[in-house]
């Protein structure tokens, strides 16, 4: 598969074509297409070759990775091409000098100013859709509140959350309080300010831990999704309180029934993962008799296997829930009545089971859905409810010291013989 940057075209024919197909960095991000051109419209972006330096200091466009000489007069001139990509990374370098420095200057100044304790901030960014729109349902139940986020729209990406706006809009508007969402800014760590954030993923909590001696925590608070995030910042004094990372939205009215058990998951192969191979065979028997793979048992494995890191929950979690999907999948392939959603399972031969790409409507028309996840409590459980299946979920609330009831919908399993058994009672 190839990589997508963003890129300067040399060629406007060429950059015009690349922009009408909206190809996608990551989730939301949409590739920019620069080009020494007259017009911007959207990812076709018009620059200058003279004036790259000053285009970027005002904007918040996102700095291109790449220079395309194909079909431009440069293209069979290396040397022409490797002299213009240099002068093009100079100017991107004193971009970032510049911006450094004005950075610096604002930070001076928002350390001076008096806020206003009845004012609250939401920096989020639209990279992730449902980061976005927690944050959103959270703002409109505060008063006084503004979000910071990028100007385009959240499934079109083409600038970025600049730390520059962001101190501009805190100097203007002098709110007391600060909230982040899966971001971390220990710029803005101070004793002046209230800083909430939202974790919901490890990233942001091995940063916190990595740089938790330079902060200043005195008037930060954490709240995170998963009872093991809360355990990890505990080892370094962090207190951290729980969320549910869910937002509510109205029940959808439920369709006929058409298959028994349906599954919401992608397939990933991890068989790929070569250090782990040895002890798949292991797993396997284990779970054939019925016990429950938790995260203790896991690592009992993992120790035994080639890989040094058994802490690695990122991971640990990873691979509990891709083995264990995939060895249910394994034992209920020659079942009727049982369809697949998700990513790569065409890579997997199935005798019986059907595979379908329109998850919404999967789950409205099947009865069950086995449902593996630790935490037990996401968005993603919540839907499988609302859109009127019941939940069958492979029970880890021995993992999940955080886990709550969420619904009257939900079975809880620990062996294939277990699951068996809800099924033939339908």
């Amino acid at each position: 598969m190839q990589n997508i940057y963003d890129t300067i075209f040399f060629s406007e024919k060429r950059a015009k074509k690349i922009a009408k197909e909206k190809n996608k960095i990551g989730k939301n991000k949409i590739q920019l297409c620069y080009y020494f051109g007259k017009k911007t419209k959207k990812n076709l972006v018009a620059i200058k070759l003279k004036k790259l330096k000053q285009f970027f200091l005002k904007s918040n466009y996102r700095l291109p990775k790449y220079c395309d000489f194909n079909e431009s007069e440069y293209e069979n001139n290396d040397k022409l091409q490797t002299k213009i990509a240099k002068a093009i990374a100079y100017q991107f370098e004193e971009v970032k000098k510049e911006k450094e420095k004005l950075t610096l200057k604002l930070y001076e100044k928002f350390k001076k100013i008096k806020f206003d304790k009845n004012k609250t901030f939401f920096i989020i960014s639209k990279k992730n859709n449902f980061d976005y729109k927690f944050i959103k349902k959270l703002a409109k139940k505060t008063k006084n509140s503004y979000i910071v986020s990028e100007k385009s729209k959240k499934n079109f990406i083409l600038d970025e959350i600049s730390i520059i706006d962001i101190l501009k809009k805190l100097i203007k508007y002098k709110p007391k309080t600060i909230v982040f969402y899966n971001e971390f800014f220990p710029f803005f760590f101070n004793e002046q300010i209230k800083v909430i954030i939202y974790i919901d993923n490890f990233k942001i909590v091995n940063e916190i831990v990595e740089y938790e001696k330079k902060l200043n925590l005195k008037n930060v608070k954490f709240f995170v999704s998963n009872y093991i995030q809360a355990k990890i910042l505990a080892q370094k004094n962090i207190k951290a309180n729980k969320f549910l990372p869910i937002i509510k939205n109205k029940k959808v009215i439920s369709k006929e029934k058409k298959y028994n058990l349906a599954i919401i998951d992608d397939f990933f192969d991890i068989e790929d993962l070569l250090v782990f191979k040895t002890m798949y065979n292991k797993i396997e028997k284990f779970l054939d008799e019925n016990n429950l793979l938790d995260l203790n048992s896991l690592v009992e494995f993992i120790k035994k296997s080639d890989y040094y890191d058994y802490e690695d929950w990122e991971l640990n979690l990873y691979l509990q829930k891709n083995i264990l999907v995939q060895y249910f999948v394994k034992k209920l392939q020659n079942k009727n009545d049982i369809i697949i959603s998700g990513a790569n399972w065409d890579k997997c031969k199935f005798n019986k089971i059907k595979i379908k790409t329109n998850q919404k409507k999967v789950i409205q028309k099947s009865k069950y859905v086995l449902y593996i996840n630790n935490p037990i409590n996401t968005q993603k459980l919540y839907d499988i409810i609302r859109f009127g299946a019941k939940a069958i979920v492979y029970d880890l609330r021995v993992d999940d010291k955080f886990y709550e009831p969420l619904s009257k919908n939900i079975i809880f399993f620990k062996s294939f013989d277990e699951l068996n058994q809800i099924l033939e009672e339908v």
